[in-house]
């Protein structure tokens, strides 16, 4: 959808959402600027300050990885959709197929070939002096986020195959959780060969 914007109808869409969040950024400035000097204490001083560096920070994330937000929050969005959904259809009697849990859940095959023609895209993209820095980015961040997700399923299914209690299985997976930003590599590493090899054989869509 954006890359349809930016190619066909000249329209850079990640352009236009950081210039309206460049416009709102001035807009909180000007409102920091005009309070009186007699007001401005030192706390007050540290929070203009922490503000301006913030920005910078959304500024990049706005600009470089909107798209692979937009696109992490639409899929956290669709099984938030999926839960209440199946909730509802509980209560009023219609059947809706139970999801197996995270510890069965996988990609297609067809992932990793749709990921690669992708990536030849935004490479021919480049021809057409679109900046396919940005897209390269988003995509090894999906790819990347994709992967880490694949590998906390492997090493779920792998907890729930040990026959832990409920409690021992719930401690493993917070400390997992919590060690992510430590070991995500390892977890994508372990996600990449299970796409790959299907280690836990499960019956995957093609």
């Amino acid at each position: 959808f954006i890359l349809f914007f930016n190619f066909i109808m000249g329209i850079n869409f990640v352009e236009r959402v950081a210039l309206l969040y460049e416009e709102s950024f001035e807009m909180t400035k000007a409102l920091f600027d005009s309070v009186p000097e007699g007001m401005r204490t030192g706390q007050f001083e540290e929070s203009i300050k922490n503000f301006e560096e913030m920005a910078g920070m959304m500024r990049t994330l706005v600009t470089n990885i909107f798209p692979a937000v937009l696109i992490g929050a639409s899929i956290i969005t669709s099984y938030i959709n999926y839960i209440v959904a199946s909730r509802i259809g509980r209560r009023f009697s219609i059947s809706i197929k139970e999801h197996e849990g995270i510890s069965h859940f996988s990609f297609p095959r067809s992932f990793m070939i749709a990921m690669a023609g992708l990536l030849l895209l935004s490479y021919l993209l480049g021809l057409l002096n679109i900046n396919i820095e940005i897209i390269q980015l988003n995509l090894f961040i999906i790819v990347f986020m994709a992967m880490l997700l694949q590998g906390i399923a492997v090493i779920k299914f792998y907890i729930d195959k040990r026959g832990f209690g409920k409690f021992v299985r719930t401690v493993i997976m917070i400390v997992i959780v919590y060690m992510i930003i430590n070991f995500s590599v390892i977890y994508a590493l372990i996600g990449l060969v299970d796409l790959t090899v299907n280690i836990r054989k499960l019956n995957r869509a093609q």
